[in-house]
């Protein structure tokens, strides 16, 4: 059976990142079906780094997957949570946040929905409605190895 070919060039390839001054470059995997971001920060988290081009052809069985690189993957359900948790909690005190969204969800959550509840509400109804939020930058390591390990 053929495989479908992938809709976006960058799917399932190195994408190379490289600083304005050209001092920082890296490569980056993109383990999904879609684009990636134009700008990443440096593994120093200060450095940003612009997309400067793909390399379609390059795959895991030419330049294997090894711990320590970074991939692009789905962002998952969990880290969805969490990142939605951070934003809520971060607009807590915030009182246009509290009339605005949290008496707002008071019908669907109950009186005195917490942060945490709010942001599962909110995860969730962005993954039903249209799917994972984008993709998320980690560090392989041994688990994601084995993950993303080719069955057969």
């Amino acid at each position: 059976m053929e495989s479908a070919k992938p809709i976006h060039a960058e799917a399932f390839c190195l994408i190379t990142y490289c600083s304005a001054d050209g001092k920082f470059e890296e490569q980056i995997w993109n383990s999904r079906e879609g684009p990636t971001p134009c700008v990443v920060y440096a593994r120093d988290a200060q450095t940003p780094l612009q997309h400067v081009h793909s390399q379609g052809g390059t795959s895991s069985a030419s330049q294997p997957l090894r711990i320590g690189d970074r991939i692009f993957v789905d962002m998952t359900l969990v880290n969805a949570i969490a990142h939605k948790q951070r934003m809520v909690e971060n607009e807590w005190e915030n009182p246009e946040f509290q009339r605005i969204v949290v008496k707002s969800l008071v019908c669907k959550l109950g009186n005195n929905p917490s942060p945490l509840s709010i942001a599962q509400h909110l995860a969730q109804c962005e993954f039903e409605h249209y799917g994972p939020p984008g993709p998320e930058l980690i560090v392989v390591d041994e688990s994601v190895l084995e993950r993303l390990r080719p069955i057969g």
